[in-house]
């Protein structure tokens, strides 16, 4: 009996723990999608954007009505000019190259901190400097 009672306790325990682990993440999604929730109804959508693709990071599996909201708040960035400010930028690695959070373009943007001739002079350099941008569906 006592074999058996010490069997279930453990079996219990470590379904807690199981249980706890996805609860875990679980907490983290709605966390994510009520903070996107709420930074849409104040239309700031660069930032229910954000919310958004955090929680799709946090998912465990595809969910199709997420992949929509996304696109649809996509295109709400997109019609606001959201896709051209700075916060809508994020750097990819340790690069030069950004990817559009909005448009999933990957923008290398012209380097301000490097002076390739060495010169020192730096101010007529950026006036031929342009900005190179990849499709997201070529990247």
């Amino acid at each position: 009996t006592t074999t058996t009672t010490t069997t279930t306790t453990t079996t219990t325990a470590s379904a807690v723990v199981s249980s706890s682990s996805s609860s875990s993440w679980k907490q983290d999604y709605n966390g994510a999608i009520r903070a996107a929730k709420d930074c849409e109804r104040s239309k700031d959508y660069l930032a229910a954007l954000k919310h958004y693709l955090s929680a799709s990071s946090i998912t465990r599996k595809h969910n199709a009505k997420l992949s929509e909201r996304i696109a649809l708040i996509k295109d709400k960035c997109c019609q606001h000019d959201l896709d051209k400010e700075e916060d809508a930028f994020e750097l990819i690695g340790d690069s030069r190259w950004y990817r559009n959070l909005c448009t999933d373009n990957v923008h290398m943007l012209p380097d301000d901190k490097h002076d390739d001739d060495g010169d020192g002079d730096d101010e007529e350099e950026g006036e031929g400097e342009m900005e190179y941008v990849l499709p997201g569906d070529i990247y």
